[in-house]
């Protein structure tokens, strides 16, 4: 699988389990959805962003930028790869370096 079609695939699948649960799962089911990867796992860095609330993309960025940990994350310039997906005010970003 290549690198964005993984990243992507992560998100998606993400985001579809924070749509059935109706809320932000404090990042509890992104371990077993990287499992599934052990051989991209095993060759990247990943982190995963939560949001929900926000009704634009901007918003949502914004969001992010004012958590002290998330600013760091998106500002620190160590990812270089990655895959966003959001819908019904839920967003989940993949990064990884």
């Amino acid at each position: 699988m290549k690198k964005l079609g993984f990243f992507c695939t992560v998100a998606s699948i993400r985001l579809n389990q924070l749509l059935n649960l109706g809320k932000l799962d404090e990042h509890k089911g992104f371990e077993d959805v990287l499992n599934r990867f052990p051989e991209v796992r095993q060759k990247y860095n990943v982190a995963e962003f939560l949001i929900v609330g926000y009704l634009t993309p901007t918003e949502a960025v914004a969001g992010w930028e004012h958590t002290l940990g998330h600013r760091g994350l998106l500002a620190g310039g160590e990812y270089v790869w990655g895959c966003v997906y959001s819908q019904e005010t839920f967003g989940v970003a993949i990064a990884a370096y």
